[in-house]
């Protein structure tokens, strides 16, 4: 029998107990690759600029992915109407993925690496805010406000669509780079605040690595 509780808008909250399937599995593969690219874009780099973009690569991904694990541990990911929401927000962190090469030095031809960043990382965070708030909505405790959860975000996006725009500005590549580190530094210190209404109901983080051998 599965344990889990129909709430509003038609997602599944998870009950104690409750095992990841197989649908979970598939979108964590996603940043799995996501996380193996910037590893791979990093060891083709092995410079100081090179080591500091992936690092902060690394930082926003893992802050999308930590964002992905809080409401995987909230409501059934595979099941309700959350699967149509995810399969838009893991195709976004797929299209940010394949872009990572991109992210401070656009490329002729195609849409501007850095500005698709920056719109795939919006998309991801405000589907996962929208069904946060929905799934939090239903808890007699009370949820939090949708302007906590949905400005940082919003904010972290403008820097970062500052920092794809930086380079259209002429400037020499060291001050360009500079800049646009600087973006990306203040993106995150908006996204890492000391205290987050992100928060998983007690007990249940672990359910991502243990889950992992059978489904429900």
């Amino acid at each position: 029998m599965k344990q889990i509780q129909t709430v509003r808008g038609g997602l599944h909250l998870i009950r104690p107990g409750a095992r990841v399937d197989r649908l979970e599995i598939f979108f964590d593969l996603v940043f799995v690759f996501a996380f193996y690219n910037i590893t791979r874009v990093t060891a083709g780099e092995l410079t100081g600029h090179g080591l500091v973009a992936g690092m902060l690569l690394l930082a926003l991904l893992w802050w999308a992915w930590c964002s992905h694990m809080v409401l995987a541990n909230r409501i059934r990911l595979g099941e309700g109407v959350a699967p149509p929401v995810m399969f838009v927000a893991m195709a976004a962190v797929f299209v940010a993925a394949l872009t990572l090469p991109q992210a401070f030095s656009d490329q002729p031809g195609g849409l501007p690496g850095p500005l698709l960043i920056a719109g795939c990382y919006l998309a991801i965070r405000g589907l996962h805010v929208a069904l946060y708030r929905v799934a939090s909505a239903a808890e007699p405790a009370g949820h939090p406000r949708l302007s906590s959860l949905a400005v940082p975000p919003a904010v972290a996006t403008v820097l970062l669509v500052a920092a794809g725009l930086v380079p259209y500005l002429g400037q020499p590549a060291g001050v360009t780079f500079g800049w646009q580190v600087g973006c990306w530094i203040a993106a995150l210190g908006v996204e890492y605040p000391p205290a987050t209404p992100w928060r998983a109901p007690g007990g249940r983080c672990c359910r991502r690595t243990t889950g992992w051998n059978g489904s429900n």
